[in-house]
């Protein structure tokens, strides 16, 4: 098993579903679901190189902000 460390960006991208259209002007749209996923060039091949079997150590700064807390 590879042993791996990933230095780089790490983000975490919160996505709303189900979207038909960008909203426009003032006007606001529900969604039906909001979904957090990782994201970044380092935490993408991190977590695509830990489901082929690697050991992953990733290695990143966390942001002074409310999901960083």
């Amino acid at each position: 098993m590879a042993k791996v460390a990933s230095l780089g960006i790490h983000i975490l991208d919160i996505l709303g579903r189900h979207v038909n259209r960008i909203p426009e002007g003032q006007h606001v749209d529900l969604i039906d679901e909001i979904r957090l996923t990782v994201a970044g060039t380092a935490a993408g091949t991190s977590v695509d190189l830990a489901k082929l079997g690697a050991e992953v150590y990733a290695l990143g700064a966390i942001g002074e902000d409310e999901l960083g807390n």
